[in-house]
């Protein structure tokens, strides 16, 4: 199924009638299509759409509300090294640092206990603080998601062959037995 109902179907592209066949080999040649106007009204597309209207809001706000010298502590706190590669030569990993800098990074908060409800990071906050009043259901359903399954990093402690693994997490710095259908390998 497309992300954007503007996009155009190409002959080889899935059917967006759902059947799993090529458009050329299904719908193509027939007045059977689903309409645009159904495609763009799954609740998957819902929710694409709501969490790429608060990712853009949420860095536009960080833009505009915050210092470039915040973004440097961010990056060292991540990188847990006081001067890391700059960020600028490591564009491969903005990926994994926007969602930890956006929903995480609190240079202040103490580390949270397991049993205390997640609050999210200072940039999460401060939109909070904005825009709360204006959030629907579903957008504050994606950003209680964002909080509550915080990025986190795992070293492999010891291996037990056949039987699991123990894990520590890097940013907690607690360590995790896990069993072997619970560990990946790499």
């Amino acid at each position: 199924m497309r992300s954007h109902t503007h996009e155009k179907i190409g002959r080889n592209d899935p059917c967006p009638c759902g059947s799993g066949k090529k458009y050329k080999q299904c719908c193509l040649n027939s007045d059977s299509t689903v309409p645009s106007s159904e495609i763009a009204d799954t609740p998957w597309n819902r929710q694409r759409e709501a969490s790429d209207r608060l990712t853009a809001d949420l860095l536009h706000m960080l833009e505009r509300d915050f210092s470039p010298d915040m973004l440097v502590d961010a990056w060292s706190d991540f990188n847990q090294d006081d001067a890391p590669v700059p960020l600028s030569e490591m564009s491969h990993e903005i990926s994994i640092f926007s969602p930890y800098l956006i929903f995480e990074w609190n240079p202040e908060r103490t580390p949270r206990r397991s049993t205390g409800k997640p609050r999210g990071g200072r940039v999460l906050q401060a939109y909070l603080k904005k825009a709360a009043n204006r959030l629907s259901p579903l957008e504050q359903l994606i950003l209680e998601q964002a909080i509550t399954r915080p990025v986190s990093f795992y070293e492999i402690v010891g291996v037990n062959p056949g039987r699991g693994a123990v894990l520590r997490d890097i940013y907690k710095r607690r360590s995790k037995n896990r069993p072997r259908s619970a560990v990946q390998t790499a």
